[in-house]
């Protein structure tokens, strides 16, 4: 209202123009000089002058506050988010904890009940064996002096001697599955020949062969194969095989023996059968203990290709099973060709 600013620099504050069109005060000191239009009193304008230098220690100052501002700022930030990570990582740590801890309880849990089952398996068997063996013993004398009976008699003591020898069996199939889950199954590692195995084998099922009306044919047996294995725990797993190709097979039917390299140092026995073949269901069941496959009413336990799968594991090999619904199984043996 009083003019104190007008339309020329503020020569009263001791700020002039030079020729240069330069703010100076009387000392000589530059300004930095701005004009700015008042709009609504014509013809006014207000002039901003200030010296460069304070400009930039006012600018610095601003800065290092704004610097200053930031890195609390953000030191903030960092702790509260730190803290926040450590708390959702003590969360995760306690929860992973009790999980562990869960675990090698269920762990320890679970090993003491499958030691209990396999003491009491094996205790058991024990203790079924000793009057098993009474009874086939007195079955076997009075099957050698057969003229003291009559025919009723001797058939009756057939059949006592038949469930005997097949309760032992299966008495020695739980003992030798309840010594492979308890790790205490041994295994003899010996150059093992598959022709003197089958030998004794082929023999041993000819019974069944002959009473099943199947025929076998042995195309393993001359060429001379010889395997990293142990002989006596071999037989049986060839044993259960060849039983089973017989059990499961049609009548008439057809069983076929064949080996073939599986590379360099494998040998791959193959059991061929043409019986009715299983579903991808029955094959992801067939390793199962006690899990028998259903359609034919044949005696056993269930376990017998698990004691096969156990003992050829033991001796580093593999075996398993190809099989077509209507066309046959063929189950196989992979060991360390020598």
């Amino acid at each position: 209202s009083n003019r104190q600013f007008g339309n020329t620099s503020p020569v009263s504050l001791g700020i002039t123009r030079n020729t240069d069109n330069e703010a100076i005060d009387i000392d000589g000191n530059y300004y930095l000089l701005r004009e700015r239009v008042i709009e609504r009193i014509p013809n006014w304008k207000i002039y901003y002058f200030y010296n460069e230098d304070d400009l930039l220690i006012h600018q610095n100052e601003v800065l290092k506050r704004i610097f200053s501002s930031g890195i609390g700022l953000m030191l903030v930030i960092l702790v509260m988010v730190t803290f926040y990570l450590y708390r959702v990582a003590k969360k995760e740590l306690r929860a992973r904890e009790q999980l562990e801890n869960k675990m090698r309880t269920d762990k320890h849990v679970a090993e003491l009940a499958s030691k209990a089952k396999s003491e009491f398996l094996s205790r058991m068997s024990h203790e079924l064996r000793t009057p098993l063996n009474a009874i086939l013993g007195f079955g076997q004398i009075l099957e050698i002096n057969p003229d003291q009976l009559n025919q009723t008699q001797q058939n009756h003591v057939k059949e006592i001697v038949s469930a005997g020898r097949l309760l032992l069996d299966l008495i020695n199939e739980v003992l030798d599955m309840a010594k492979i889950e308890a790790g205490a199954m041994d295994v003899t590692m010996t150059e093992t020949s598959i022709d003197e195995l089958l030998h004794d084998c082929l023999p041993l099922i000819s019974t069944q062969v002959e009473n099943a009306n199947i025929e076998v044919i042995d195309k393993i047996s001359g060429h001379g194969y010889k395997v990293h294995a142990d002989s006596l725990r071999l037989k049986q797993v060839l044993l259960n095989l060849l039983s089973n190709a017989v059990k499961y097979n049609s009548s008439p039917g057809l069983i076929t023996l064949f080996a073939e390299p599986a590379d360099k140092d494998v040998l791959k026995i193959n059991i061929r059968d043409t019986g009715q073949g299983m579903s991808k269901n029955q094959i992801s069941r067939l390793f199962h203990s006690f899990d028998r496959l259903t359609g034919k009413d044949i005696e056993g336990t269930g376990i017998g290709l698990v004691i096969s799968k156990g003992l050829i594991e033991l001796m580093d090999g593999e075996i398993g099973v190809e099989s077509t619904q209507g066309k046959g199984s063929t189950f196989w043996i992979k060991l360390q060709l020598r």
